[in-house]
């Protein structure tokens, strides 16, 4: 399947979907790192949840780092690199949802793919209305793609500037 072979969505469907709001009881967002955030590599944690305490007015928590491994993986055939599958992630955050989560939202440098779709990758994924979701960082690093990051290239500047 690929996106042009997706249904369509129509605004009276999306209107008329229920749409969950936080409430008393469910109030909080917690973020699910997935692996290392290394510095320098990665996005820094601490400026993700505060983004998405901002973004969502939601209080926004971290919880602990859940190693990779738990996850089904593949390589993937364009970029011989690991990816994990999607629907694992969704299993593990469903079962350890905390209970005064309105959803939690799996991070990670770790490239994704969806289960049932022949799609290559995918930057992030959420199923409806089960208050969980994915989303990676890694495709947004110049490094992925072998490329180099632009701080790395103004400090390579700078060195070659001092040895000069």
């Amino acid at each position: 399947m690929h996106a042009d072979d997706e249904k369509g969505q129509t605004f009276d469907w999306f209107k008329a979907r229920r749409v969950e709001k936080p409430d008393g009881a469910l109030r909080r967002m917690y973020l699910q790192p997935l692996g290392e955030f290394l510095p320098g590599h990665s996005p820094s944690q601490q400026t993700l949840k505060e983004c998405a305490s901002v973004f969502f007015a939601i209080e926004t928590e971290t919880l602990p780092v859940v190693p990779v491994v738990a996850f089904t993986s593949r390589v993937n055939a364009n970029t011989n690199k690991r990816q994990i599958l999607t629907t694992d992630v969704f299993s593990l955050l469903k079962e350890n949802l905390p209970p005064d989560a309105f959803c939690v939202l799996a991070i990670t440098m770790e490239d994704l793919c969806p289960a049932e779709r022949s799609y290559a990758f995918v930057f992030g994924e959420a199923p409806s209305n089960d208050r969980v979701g994915v989303c990676s960082f890694t495709r947004c690093d110049p490094m992925f793609y072998g490329e180099v990051r632009d701080h790395d290239e103004a400090v390579a500047t700078r060195l070659q500037a001092t040895r000069a």
